[in-house]
């Protein structure tokens, strides 16, 4: 494993992207993870487990500008609002 101090250069990696013709821009994405690695490494590396909390899901919500990944122990409600 490597570990640095350096960050990302977001505003080249923006400058280089490559738009990826599958998503439509009009749209969001939602996924719920079985048999989660990311709450598999939770579990190693936090005081809140998935033994402590035994309804803790893994939901990735994706657009087309990001990838939100998240653990919640709760499913998730989504509204749709019309600018006015």
């Amino acid at each position: 494993m490597n570990i640095s101090t350096e960050g990302t250069r977001n505003d080249l990696a923006y400058a280089n992207r490559k738009e990826t013709p599958n998503i439509n821009k009009d749209y969001y994405y939602a996924f719920k993870v079985e048999n989660s690695e990311y709450i598999q490494w939770h579990d190693r590396v936090s005081p809140f487990t998935s033994i402590d909390y035994p309804q803790l899901e893994h939901h990735i919500y994706l657009t087309s500008d990001d990838v939100l990944e998240v653990l919640c122990t709760f499913e998730s409600i989504f509204r749709i609002k019309t600018k006015s």
